[in-house]
């Protein structure tokens, strides 16, 4: 996806509550992604831009920032 008009977006709805990340392939625009209960909550939102990359590290949460990379 390289476009998304103003004030238009996508809703995903999952035949029950699920639990673990959100991934976009393809996608190379910056995306606000919100997290809703099942009654239309906001829990949580978070902003993601794509990254043009060689390398990715993955560990766990808050582990890179608590440990200085060498």
């Amino acid at each position: 996806m390289d476009k998304l008009p103003e004030n238009e977006g996508m809703l995903f709805v999952f035949s029950e509550k699920t639990y673990g990340g959100f991934w976009m392939k393809n996608t190379l625009i910056p995306l606000s992604i919100a997290f809703l209960d099942s009654d239309g909550r906001i829990l949580k939102i978070r902003d993601r831009s794509p990254v043009k990359r060689k390398y990715v590290l993955l560990m766990i949460q808050g582990f890179i920032i608590i440990m200085p990379l060498k």
